[in-house]
């Protein structure tokens, strides 16, 4: 089983039990699902700092939102492709479809459009 899978405590222990490798996407390793989550999240923060008057906020959010949308768009595939079951790179999937990744890409600019 996965780590982040294995054991039944709350986040802010789970450190404490097992090990939780880290992992990033690049060019190389695709992660359109990971970076249009990431760049969906930052686009609705930036609407909900614009709305309670944090404009200089909510400005750097939405141009790092910009910036993380077209890198999960410039560099597509799912992230889970690269990481096993077993918690290494390259052993298999635990998400399969390539629409995961579209349907976060779409996600994401769905957000941008509101921001």
């Amino acid at each position: 089983d996965r780590n982040d899978h294995s054991v039944w405590v709350p986040a802010e222990v789970v450190h404490l039990v097992t090990d939780r490798p880290a992992y990033k996407v690049t060019p190389a390793v695709p992660g359109t699902d990971v970076a249009g989550h990431t760049a969906a999240a930052w686009a609705a923060c930036s609407v909900a700092f614009r709305a309670a008057g944090d404009t200089a906020f909510a400005d750097r959010l939405l141009e790092q939102a910009r910036k993380m949308f077209r890198f999960a768009d410039e560099h597509r595939g799912p992230a889970d492709k690269h990481v096993g079951p077993d918690g290494k790179i390259g052993s298999g999937a635990l998400y399969r479809e390539p629409t995961v990744a579209l349907d976060k890409l779409a996600w994401a600019a769905v957000w941008l459009h509101q921001a």
